[in-house]
């Protein structure tokens, strides 16, 4: 026994005799083939469900209780005599070998661990098994005593609970590996978006580059044509000049139209909320399409019912634009006679408390179906339409971003129609007269004005529209010039080019107004001229200082109106 260690005894008392000790011969050496079980035993022994046993020196079962037979179903001539080895289970029995031995030879006073125990079914138990030595009074090892606890639920839930934590650890592995995949293919897919939007961004700004390269020649014959035809003519050459100023109006507006339908929806522009006088831009599309209708032998007749607002706000650029397209595919399509362009209110408002308007273009006599051409318009021959699809795609695409709606139908022998309804908000009418919008019909201006172009055909057309109104025009070719001669000279109002050599229409907008502000100066009037119309080069034009916007081709009554406004607000800029 190792030295310090105190001696174990387990006394468990059968009918007053202690059993302490194992069964012994006459001579008093053990007798292996007597066993304590012979003895009578407590009744409160047999009632746990603990298994209680005992040993002998060498290991052999001399006692267990009933808890043994009624759990394991051994009986006692199958379990007394042999090693609780020969009870365990095979994995389990070399590891409990060298435990139990370790008690049995006094290196070891007591044990403690969970082992399998296999039923005489062959079920398996989970126990805990706790014993300790038996020693004698000289403190030889005699046997050993102990306790099997049943821990099978336990070991159960445990192993239920290690094999949810697996397949939790499991199932977030799984989650880890979706997540990255997700992620890997988030990520892919904004490359491929971003490689998207970038190539329709490239084939949109190579559209609207084109687009500009097209309208710089167009709108100088367009300029021109219209000082010749306001000329000395004979009935021939002024036929002949309107011929020419036709097709460079249709060829403008193909121009727009291709522009409008390569943007694609996540690129569409914002829409501008500006009052503007309905009847104005109806008659403005009317001015600038009847001579296309006489051409085709049709007749163009507007009417605007009363109901409808004087002045409206809304975007009066994609207003033009969708009356203008339309008007001109019903002229594409019609084959003679009349043409009706009427504009009504809808008795009814938005939730927002805008009025409604409904423009609806009548045709007499059609050949095409405008339903087919409104429903899939993109599937309508051009042979058929004249190429009139194309600018109703652009049309519903521009009434959609106002918020509105296009329809089409027709009646047997009536001809067909085309509606729009935009929601539009009803604004106060400006007290005082209405500006001139006819073009060279206008008064005479009293206005020094300096022109910033860089392209010779365009300085032409626009000296002498501004010339006809007696306006006193100073020319230059680049966007330094300008800022040089804004130093040396004042002038009423500023014509400037967006995009011109040394610097552009933006950078010298911004040089004119710094300069203003370090030099105390009166601020003069600036008004962009480009060929792109939408919100953003707004935006960009207002950034650098910008008062107006004059979209190219310039019309003369646009021009007009955006001289007097602007002049107007210089004179109370000075007054001021």
């Amino acid at each position: 026994m190792p030295p310090g260690t105190r001696p174990v005894a387990h006394d468990i008392t059968f009918e007053g005799k202690s059993n302490v000790t194992s069964s012994t011969g006459s001579s008093g050496a053990p007798d292996p083939t007597r066993h304590e079980n012979d003895a009578p035993v407590p009744a409160w022994l047999d009632r746990l469900n603990e298994i209680v046993l005992r040993t002998d020196s060498s290991g052999r079962i001399v006692f267990v209780n009933s808890a043994w037979t009624r759990t394991l179903e051994y009986s006692l001539d199958e379990t007394l005599g042999r090693s609780l080895s020969d009870f365990v289970h095979e994995q389990d029995r070399d590891v409990h070998k060298v435990r139990f031995a370790s008690v049995l030879d006094g290196r070891r006073v007591s044990l403690r661990h969970e082992v399998r125990v296999m039923g005489r079914d062959g079920s398996v138990h989970w126990y805990e098994l706790a014993a300790g030595s038996d020693r004698s009074s000289d403190g030889s090892v005699t046997g050993l005593t102990g306790t099997l606890t049943d821990v099978t639920a336990r070991r159960s839930m445990a192993d239920e609970l290690r094999t949810l934590a697996y397949e939790a650890q499991e199932a977030r592995a799984d989650a880890e590996s979706a997540a990255e995949l997700l992620r890997v293919t988030a990520d892919d897919l904004a490359r491929e978006r971003d490689q998207a939007v970038a190539s329709s961004r490239a084939t949109t700004e190579f559209i609207a580059s084109m687009a500009r390269d097209l309208r710089t020649p167009l709108k100088g014959v367009l300029g021109m044509t219209e000082i010749l035809l306001h000329g000395t003519l004979s009935d021939e050459q002024r036929q002949q000049a309107r011929v020419v100023r036709d097709s460079a109006e249709s060829m403008v507006h193909l121009v727009e139209d291709i522009v409008a339908f390569s943007s694609t929806p996540t690129e569409s522009r914002q829409v501008d909320q500006v009052d503007f006088d309905l009847r104005e831009v109806v008659e403005d599309v009317r001015q600038l399409i009847a001579q296309k209708a006489l051409v085709r032998g049709v007749t163009l007749v507007t009417t605007v019912a009363p109901s409808v607002p004087d002045m409206v706000q809304g975007d009066v650029a994609l207003v033009r634009q969708v009356i203008m397209n339309v008007t001109s595919n019903a002229i594409r399509l019609a084959n003679d006679g009349d043409i009706d362009l009427v504009v009504t209110r809808v008795p009814r408002r938005t939730d927002d408390g805008r009025v409604v308007v409904r423009i609806e273009v009548h045709v007499q006599n059609t050949s095409a179906s405008l339903e087919q051409l409104v429903a899939r318009p993109e599937h309508i021959s051009p042979d058929d339409t004249d190429g009139a699809g194309l600018g109703m795609v652009v049309s519903m695409r521009l009434v959609e971003q106002m918020g509105g709606r296009l329809d089409a139908g027709s009646e047997e022998g009536e001809g067909g129609w085309i509606s729009i309804e935009l929601p539009l908000a009803r604004v106060a009418a400006p007290t005082g007269e209405r500006v001139a919008r006819s073009g060279f019909e206008g008064a005479p201006l009293s206005l020094r004005v300096l022109v910033a172009e860089d392209n010779i055909v365009n300085q032409k057309v626009v000296s002498r529209l501004l010339e006809r109104w007696g306006v006193q025009v100073v020319v230059v070719g680049d966007g330094m010039s300008a800022v040089d001669t804004t130093d040396r000279s004042g002038f009423d109002v500023i014509l400037m080019d967006v995009r011109m050599p040394r610097l552009d229409g933006l950078q010298a907008s911004e040089e004119i107004r710094s300069r203003e502000v370090v030099g105390k100066r009166t601020r003069t009037p600036i008004v962009a001229m480009t060929a792109n119309s939408d919100s953003s080069d707004r935006e960009r034009c207002r950034e650098a200082g910008m008062d107006g916007f004059l979209a190219k081709p310039i019309q003369p009554a646009e021009l007009y109106a955006e001289l007097v406004r602007s002049a107007g607000q210089q004179g109370m800029a000075r007054a001021a």
